[in-house]
């Protein structure tokens, strides 16, 4: 017989741990501070922050807002909808743009991009002080965005706020180039490449020369098949790279280089020469160069202290496009080609994002050409902003199709794995009876006051790459100063700043049933310098085609 001792029973050692926690006691007192000390650190974030800015509970929403419906099961939904939307902006606003966060994070991202060499989610650092936006790498890396998995997947991704977008971009593409074609007008299709396409030797795990999304070349290959026009422009910008020896796309930015936007707008030209045949225009343009310093949008996502230190700014030298007459360089709403666009249109032309004016695609496209060009661009929303703006003009009764014939849909590549590619509808309509909504005049100004019905959705600063940002409100029951400007009890359809350099405006603040005071001018009196700037659109589409103003908060009252 042995004489070691027989080891515990496993099963009588989980017993007794079971007795002893079941008997574990914890004071009263004990219990009651430990569970305050708790909560109080849970709320103390969003308790400092309410005290310090009270504005906070009037924060927008994500998403459009509107006054509430007649029906009760509709009211229900759209009160559960409300309070969802107001809730998640609430909670996006403490996370990102509060107290505590604006006084921490920067100095410490500052630290772990400095010393770590570390990102964000929304940015990927790279070498040699290079920046990533997240979703260009995410459509290089990611999987084929044409893979029935992931059009399901993405088909499917709504939630009670926001609806599921459309995913399969050959869908929107086709119905346009069919729409065009029943008017004999040419598509030509040129997505534009995202820099980790063209620059994978400046962040690490991309081995490819030209790393592209697997489903690309399939979508293209499609898409000509059916008699679609596609400008591919990897292989042009692999080989001027080559060429160069120089970068083709900004450092710390998402977008091109100045020089690379011309030669692609060269190339664009003589694309379209050589499948279009275009009606002969005596139009002469003349251009110019001038130096332009400023910081990319991807530096500014990283929210950092001091962004300079670890991010110099960079100087491009920008070609200006102007009419040899010396008048500014407009968009033709007659001219023979349309050019649909993102910010890769907009980055040189529209000044609010800091590199310069009058020298953007378009710009470029027209002096290559030597001719006109209309342009139809926003900086967000590629997939389809475009897209609805020109539907939004047929609707209202504007052929803005007229005389065209070739129109040019430029947008990133990122939009084919993330756009939502919702068709629109082209045809050309009647104008509209909205006898209701107060029509703009020509150099028409006016102060009204009106109870707000609607307000489009408004973005968190910091959370997207545009530091600016217009809303559409709609509003009903004005009241103006007497006089031929005279439209109470009308509504109207206003587009405001909601955000300006990354800071919200007073705009932000307004509630639906909110009356307000502001003074307007016709949106067309603007809308060559601010139609490119990202919008918050309303969602009824009877607003939509009213003639919209363009409105500042006014403090007086009529």
């Amino acid at each position: 017989m042995s004489n070691h001792p027989r080891p515990p029973d496993p099963l009588t050692r989980v017993v007794d741990a079971r007795l002893e926690v079941g008997e574990t006691e914890v004071a009263p007192l004990v219990a009651t501070v430990l569970s305050g000390v708790f909560i109080i650190v849970i709320a103390l974030p969003s308790l400092l922050q309410l005290t310090l800015d009270p504005t906070l509970l009037r924060v927008q929403s994500g998403g459009a807002r509107a006054a509430v419906p007649a029906g009760p099961v509709s009211r229900v939904l759209d009160a559960n909808r409300a309070l969802l939307s107001r809730a998640e902006q609430i909670t996006d606003v403490i996370g990102e743009r509060s107290v505590l966060v604006d006084a921490v994070r920067p100095g410490v991202q500052q630290v772990m991009t400095g010393l770590l060499k570390a990102g964000t989610e929304l940015v990927y650092t790279g070498y040699d002080q290079w920046l990533f936006f997240g979703t260009d790498v995410g459509s290089v890396t990611g999987p084929p965005f044409l893979a029935p998995s992931v059009l399901l997947r993405r088909s499917t991704s709504g939630d009670t706020l926001r609806g599921p977008p459309q995913p399969d971009p050959r869908v929107a593409i086709l119905d346009l180039h069919r729409a065009l074609r029943a008017r004999g007008i040419d598509l030509v299709v040129m997505p534009t490449p995202t820099k980790p396409s063209i620059h994978p030797e400046q962040l690490g795990g991309l081995s490819a020369s030209t790393p592209r999304n697997a489903s690309f070349a399939p979508f293209s290959d499609q898409l000509q098949a059916e008699g679609v026009l596609v400008l591919d422009l990897s292989p042009l910008l692999s080989e001027l790279k080559t060429a160069r020896g120089a970068p083709l796309y900004l450092a710390t930015d998402t977008h091109w280089r100045p020089e690379t936007m011309t030669v692609v707008a060269g190339r664009l030209a003589a694309f379209i020469e050589e499948h279009v045949q275009l009606p002969p225009e005596d139009v002469s343009y003349r251009s110019a160069t001038l130096e332009v310093v400023n910081q990319g949008d991807t530096t500014r996502l990283l929210d950092l202290k001091s962004p300079a230190v670890l991010f110099p700014s960079e100087t491009v030298r920008i070609r200006q496009i102007s009419p040899v007459n010396g008048t500014r360089w407009r968009s033709d709403p007659d001219a023979a080609v349309l050019l649909l666009g993102d910010s890769f249109t907009n980055i040189y032309s529209l000044e609010t994002m800091g590199w310069g004016e009058s020298a953007g695609l378009a710009e470029q496209l027209s002096y290559e050409l030597g001719r006109s060009v209309d342009r139809i661009s926003q900086n967000d929303g590629g997939a389809h902003a475009p897209r609805e703006q020109l539907a939004t003009e047929l609707s209202r009764g504007r052929d803005r199709l007229a005389g065209k014939r070739v129109v040019v849909y430029q947008f990133s590549e990122r939009e084919l794995s993330y756009g939502d590619w919702r068709s629109v509808d082209l045809d050309l309509r009647a104008a509209p009876n909205l006898s209701t909504f107060a029509t703009p005049d020509d150099g028409q100004r006016v102060r009204v006051r009106g109870v707000i019905q609607a307000i489009g959705p408004i973005p968190t600063p910091g959370s997207v790459p545009y530091k600016d940002h217009i809303v559409g409100v709609h509003l009903s029951d004005l009241a103006v100063d007497p006089g031929p400007d005279s439209i109470a009890g009308t509504e109207a359809a206003v587009y405001l700043w909601a955000m300006q350099d990354d800071e919200l405006t007073i705009v932000a603040q307004y509630q639906v049933g909110d009356t307000v005071t502001l003074e307007l001018e016709p949106w067309s009196d603007v809308a060559d310098v601010l139609e490119g700037i990202n919008r918050g659109e309303l969602s009824d589409t009877r607003v939509q085609l009213a003639e919209p103003w363009w409105g500042q908060p006014s403090e007086e009252t009529p």
